[in-house]
This record gives C-alpha cells, structure tokens and sequence, in this order.
C-alpha cells in the first residue's frame, strides 16, 4: 500500500499537479499501515524497527516476515504499477 502510494503521487510525472498533497498522502497510507496492522505485528512497517526489540527480547519466531514481506511487497508493487498503470 506504501510503495504504490509512492510511486503515484511522488514518482509519476502525470501526478505533477497533486505533488503539493503528495506528503499527504504518504503519511496517510503509512498511518494506515500502521493502524491495520498494529493488532497483528504492532504496527511496525519497518523491518530495523523490528529487529531492535527481537534482539532484546531474543524472540524470533517468525521474524523472517519482517524481512521478507516488504521485499517482497514492493517487488510486487512495482510490477504492478509497472505493468497496471503503464503509460
């Protein structure tokens, strides 16, 4: 949701005329990452955020997630965007 975000109103040079709103809407889609997900990894989008704490408490079942989800969820975001919304 973030990286899609991103791309739309940042990266895209047909967005030019909403780059005001852009901050916007990226802290929108962030905080609502966030809230979404705050019940089931609490809320954490970032994966050094989450190694801190793991570190710490040495609890590491399934860490990898946080690892290999937004990897892969961006390498899906851009493809889509690319192949979706092409000129």
């Amino acid at each position: 949701m973030l990286v899609p975000t991103i791309f739309m109103v940042a990266i895209d040079r047909r967005a030019e005329q909403y780059a005001k709103l852009a901050p916007f809407a990226i802290s929108s889609a962030l905080t609502a990452g966030v809230l979404l997900s705050g019940a089931i990894s609490g809320g954490s989008l970032n994966p050094a955020r989450a190694l801190g704490p793991a570190l710490f408490a040495n609890l590491w079942q399934n860490h990898i997630v946080y690892w290999l989800g937004p990897v892969f969820g961006a390498v899906l975001a851009v493809l889509a965007y690319s192949y979706v919304l092409k000129e």
